[in-house]
C-alpha cells in the first residue's frame, strides 16, 4: 500500500506540474475533488516536494494540494490561505477558532499555512524608519521573515487574537506594526481577509480588537469579510473552553466559509 501511494503521489505531481496548460473541451482534465484527497502517504509525499517552512504548518496535509475550482482556463490553480493565531498562550481559544475557520480551506484542498506567534519570536517594531520605508524589508532579523514571504503567497488570511487589556494582544500588534517595512509593496492588496476575537468577559473588548484587526486589513488594501455577523467574537477564559461552544466553533467554520467563497469568485474572475 505504502508503495501504491507513493506511486500514485509522484504520477499525480508529474502530470499536475509538468504539463500547467491541459487539453480543454471533451479531453480535458475536469478532475474531482476526490482524486487529490489520495492519502495521508501521498500529500506527505507533495511536503517534500514543497519546501514548508520550519515555523509553518500545513493544517491537515492530508488535503494538500487542489481545489474544486482548480481549472479555470485550463491551468493549475493552487490557492492559499494564511492563518495567523496572535495568542501567546499554546492552543489557546482564540487559535482553536482560528483552526476551525481555516477547516473549509483543508476540505476544498486549500494550501494552508497556519502561523502561531506562540512558536515564533517576533520583535516589536523599532520605528527605524529611514531604514526600512520604501525599500521592502526589515532589518530586524527574526521570525518575522516567514510571515513577510506569506503576504503576496496567500489569496486569503484570516487573524486571530485574544482580548489584552481592551485591545489586541501584543505579539500580534507586533507583527501587524512590522507590516510598515513592505507596505509599499502592497502584497496583501486585493486579498480577502477575516478576524477572531476571544476575551474573558461580555464586555471584554471583542469587537474593539476585531475593529482593530479589520482596520489594519483595510490600510493594507485587504478585502473584509463577515462571518454570520461581523468577524467572530467570543467569551472563553480557561484553556479549552471555547469547545464547549458550538454556536461559536460553527460560527468560525462560517467566517471560513465566507472568506474563501469571496477569495474563490475574485480568482475566477481574475481568470475569465
Amino acid at each position: 500500500m505504502v508503495l501504491l501511494e507513493t506511486f500514485a503521489g509522484r504520477l499525480m505531481v508529474f502530470i499536475l506540474f509538468s504539463y500547467p496548460r491541459l487539453p480543454r473541451g471533451g479531453r480535458g482534465f475536469l478532475l474531482s475533488r476526490k482524486l487529490y484527497f489520495f492519502s495521508h502517504g501521498f500529500s506527505r509525499i507533495l511536503i517534500d516536494f514543497f519546501s514548508v517552512n520550519p515555523c509553518s504548518s500545513v493544517a491537515n496535509s492530508s488535503l494538500f494540494l487542489v481545489q474544486e475550482s482548480i481549472f479555470f482556463t485550463g491551468e493549475v490553480v493552487i490557492m492559499n490561505v494564511l492563518g495567523i493565531s496572535g495568542t501567546p498562550r499554546e492552543n489557546g481559544n482564540s487559535e482553536i477558532l482560528l483552526r476551525y475557520a481555516l477547516h473549509p480551506f483543508e476540505e476544498q484542498g486549500w494550501q494552508v499555512k497556519h502561523f502561531r506567534l506562540s512558536e515564533m519570536t517576533i520583535q516589536p517594531c523599532r520605528a527605524c524608519e529611514d531604514k526600512c520605508r520604501g525599500r521592502g524589508n526589515c532589518m530586524i532579523d527574526d521570525d518575522m521573515h516567514y510571515i513577510y514571504e506569506a503576504y503576496p503567497w496567500c489569496d486569503a488570511v484570516i487573524i486571530s487574537s485574544p482580548v489584552y487589556s481592551r485591545n489586541i494582544c501584543s505579539q500580534l500588534m507586533a507583527v501587524l506594526d512590522r507590516y510598515y517595512a513592505v507596505h509599499a509593496l502592497r502584497a496583501l492588496e486585493g486579498k480577502v481577509g477575516g478576524a477572531i476575537a476571544v476575551g474573558r468577559g461580555t464586555c471584554g473588548g471583542q469587537s474593539i480588537t476585531i475593529n482593530a484587526i479589520y482596520n489594519w486589513m483595510l490600510s493594507c488594501g485587504v478585502i473584509c469579510v463577515p462571518g454570520e455577523l461581523n468577524g467572530v467574537t467570543a467569551v472563553a477564559s480557561e484553556p479549552g473552553d471555547i469547545l464547549k461552544q458550538e454556536k461559536r466553533l460553527r460560527q468560525a467554520e462560517i467566517l471560513g466559509k465566507n472568506v474563501m467563497n469571496v477569495a474563490k469568485k475574485l480568482r475566477a474572475n481574475l481568470g475569465s
